[in-house]
């Protein structure tokens, strides 16, 4: 997030880079001094987009991530799903290097439920990471069909205008239905699923046994 790496990168007084990685492969793939994706290790890892049907999906589509490792001869992963979303890059990085760059999305459960649609939690992530330069951690919570809250850990130049354009955005992203927003800027309202603070959590309905229980802190 825009908020955590430019915090700490302040803090550190130096650059921040992130790397995509799975419990099952190790890294995948990682930055570049460009920050613009996640550049594959081929030389390791065959990484596909899949639509909702298994067809491949085109550059630039969002899909479903799937992952071949070829270096695991012990116990092989073949087109494994991570359960990801995200779309693949072939166009040349300002960097220089050739190889593709993933852009991730966010888990492919996270999905906003709504009383007559539903659509991709990153859509309403997107609306906060608007704001992100005054925001250095937050999490979108889904309590009921028509009712969000947003816990914000905000930076000092954040302000009540800020929390404004964050509803009005999360609203016209909804499709301006009629919910409640709620933002609380304690930052101390978080959710934890094991072990992990996601961006987006839904407690309308829990999709594994690992979101079953939440405890906040």
């Amino acid at each position: 997030r825009d908020g955590e790496r430019r915090y700490l990168e302040g803090l550190f007084r130096a650059p921040i880079y992130s790397s995509y990685s799975a419990r099952e492969f190790g890294r995948i793939g990682q930055e570049c001094e460009c920050k613009k994706g996640f550049h594959l290790n081929l030389e390791r890892f065959v990484v596909e987009i899949i639509d909702n049907n298994g067809n491949a999906s085109k550059e630039g589509h969002s899909g479903r991530i799937i992952i071949t490792d070829t270096k695991n001869f012990v116990m092989p992963f073949l087109r494994f799903d991570l359960g990801d979303r995200g779309w693949l890059s072939y166009s040349p990085c300002p960097c220089g290097r050739n190889l593709p760059r993933l852009f991730l999305e966010g888990r492919s459960t996270d999905r906003i439920i709504l009383a007559n649609s539903s659509m991709p939690a990153a859509l309403a992530m997107e609306a906060v990471n608007s704001m992100s330069k005054n925001i250095l951690r937050y999490q979108i919570i889904q309590h009921r069909l028509d009712h969000f809250s947003i816990v914000i850990l905000p930076l000092p130049n954040y302000s009540p205008v800020d929390s404004g354009h964050i509803q009005s955005k999360l609203k016209l992203v909804l499709g301006n239905v009629n919910v409640e927003i709620n933002i609380d800027t304690t930052g101390k309202g978080f959710v934890v699923n094991n072990g992990k603070q996601p961006p987006f959590i839904s407690l309308i309905r829990q999709h594994t046994s690992e979101t079953s229980v939440v405890e906040s802190i």
